[in-house]
């Protein structure tokens, strides 16, 4: 398996953080791309609910790689399944729910407008898409995110800080945010609310 001579090798011996000998800043262009599909690799590697690194089971410690790990996820239109992309590498990955996770919320601007900025696992920052706000049965709070491609899970410090500004109408919860009130509607959280554009 090339991946996990690359990405694999990352989480083995002593925990020290080793990149993929590709590297991970390479970005693969679409040729790329269809010459390396025979490298894409079955792996042991799992992104639980709670948005922790497993590999081959055993918790990924090394906070440097578990935050490479977070900024290699995509998704493979092809098979419909998440991998890690690191340069030319890949594998394919178990995600138990969602592969992104809200780790921080934000609110900036004036009272009557103010804006939700939220910090993802991956170090990135971007405000909520808030038509795609959605709760789960379980009442877990999702989002789409990085434009409409991947669906985020609100972890409980994040959940609380949005709904500091959720209200209930008669149509239910929403949440008064941006200069308007965005109904927060019931459904399956993993899925993203819409396709990307293209």
């Amino acid at each position: 398996m090339i991946l996990a001579h690359g990405i694999c090798m990352a989480l083995a011996g002593d925990g020290a953080l080793q990149s993929p000998a590709i590297g991970a800043g390479m970005a693969a262009d679409d040729d790329d791309r269809a010459r390396i599909d025979f490298l894409t690799a079955e792996s042991s590697i799992v992104l639980d609910r709670e948005g922790r690194w497993l590999h081959d089971g055993e918790p990924v410690t090394h906070r440097g790689l578990a935050e490479a790990l977070h900024r290699w996820i995509d998704f493979d239109e092809a098979t419909s399944r998440y991998v890690l992309q690191a340069g030319r590498e890949r594998c394919f990955i178990e995600v138990e729910d969602t592969p992104y996770f809200v780790r921080g919320v934000v609110w900036t601007g004036e009272p009557d407008a103010a804006r939700v900025m939220l910090r993802l696992s991956d170090g990135t920052e971007e405000e909520l898409d808030y038509a795609t706000l959605r709760q789960a049965p379980d009442n877990v709070l999702y989002c789409d995110v990085k434009g409409g491609r991947m669906p985020a899970r609100f972890d409980r410090a994040a959940y609380y800080r949005v709904a500091e500004r959720v209200d209930l109408d008669q149509a239910g919860p929403v949440l008064a945010a941006a200069g308007s009130r965005w109904p927060i509607r019931r459904g399956d959280g993993t899925r993203p609310r819409r396709p990307a554009s293209p």
